[in-house]
């Protein structure tokens, strides 16, 4: 269940923070993004990996 938890909430800043970053950074996970330096590459990394996680754990195979 932890790991799952893990890969839902990168699945959700993935998927909130790419559109944030795109946008300009105008948004709260815009600017967390770039404070810390992640690009649109490392956020699709951490959307793709949250979906994986998710997927697995949901499948009952986790």
């Amino acid at each position: 269940m932890l790991i799952g938890g893990i890969g839902l909430a990168l699945l959700l800043l993935g998927a909130a923070a790419i559109p944030a970053r795109a946008l300009g950074g105008s948004v709260v996970l815009g600017r967390f993004a770039e404070r810390h330096r992640f690009d649109v590459a490392t956020l699709g990394l951490a959307l793709l990996t949250g979906i994986l996680i998710a997927l697995v754990m949901t499948s009952g195979t986790g």
